[in-house]
């Protein structure tokens, strides 16, 4: 059965807003499994009298339920003068240190190691591909087309749905179009492929939801699920290349 992996952006685990368990409750209510990465760079200053009162708030909304954590990097910071970023332009030995300590940072506050990684932008180069394969727990892969060893949901495989309401920026808000959801799948429907829909729900204007809910029902009746990235017995899924 062809699946949608929802590829939900930079929730914080330091801080889960309000936005971010409006979401998550509705993927949990609604039973859309939902993959969401983590940026852990903020996290490092949690205290361990935080951590178990920040589990019980994931607990609650569903964590390894409802949906699961992937590591999205630790700085997520972007330099736009020389075009880097924690995965792309910089040493690999830079691009290993920044996913040990997200793999190990998510472990600590969550409880969970992260069997998924997709790098922040999606900005990656050749030393990420490297990098990677030091991270044997790390199976599946967002956005890089190949890496061996590795599951992975290449560029090709994703949709995008989201318009920037005002300048495009750090923190600027985004709604959820549904016709453009709708257009992007086509290619998709067309042959019962898998893909991958990539969202940013803690930039989402509150409308937003209603129009992702619209889409959820518009996949649904064409038959597709809602699905983990690592559910077990589906690696051959279509839509998703093995290396």
């Amino acid at each position: 059965m062809p699946a949608v992996i929802l590829k939900a952006d930079d929730l914080r685990l330091e801080r889960i807003t309000d936005r971010w368990k409006r979401f998550l409750r509705y993927c949990k209510e609604e039973g859309v499994f939902c993959n969401a990465g983590v940026i852990s760079g903020r996290s490092v200053d949690v205290k361990e009298a935080q951590i178990a009162k920040i589990r019980e708030v994931l607990n609650s909304l569903g964590m390894n339920r409802a949906w699961a954590l992937w590591n999205h990097g630790f700085e997520h910071e972007r330099r736009v003068s020389p075009g880097t970023s924690d995965f792309r332009g910089v040493p690999l030995a830079q691009q290993m240190r920044s996913l040990r300590r997200s793999q190990e940072t998510v472990e600590r506050i969550a409880g969970v190691r992260p069997d998924a990684f997709g790098p922040p932008f999606n900005a990656w180069d050749h030393n990420t591909i490297v990098a990677l394969q030091h991270f044997p727990e790390i199976r599946y892969v967002f956005y890089v087309p190949y890496v061996p060893g590795k599951i992975c949901y290449g560029s090709e495989l994703f949709v995008e749905a989201e318009p920037f309401l005002g300048e495009v920026k750090p923190g600027a808000k985004r709604a959820f179009s549904l016709e453009e959801a709708k257009r992007k799948s086509e290619r998709f429907l067309n042959i019962d492929r898998s893909f991958v829909l990539q969202v940013h729900p803690n930039s989402w204007r509150k409308p937003a939801l209603d129009a992702f809910s619209g889409f959820v029902d518009y996949m649904r009746k064409a038959g597709y699920i809602f699905r983990a990235i690592g559910e077990p017995d589906s690696d051959e899924a279509p839509g998703r290349r093995s290396a």
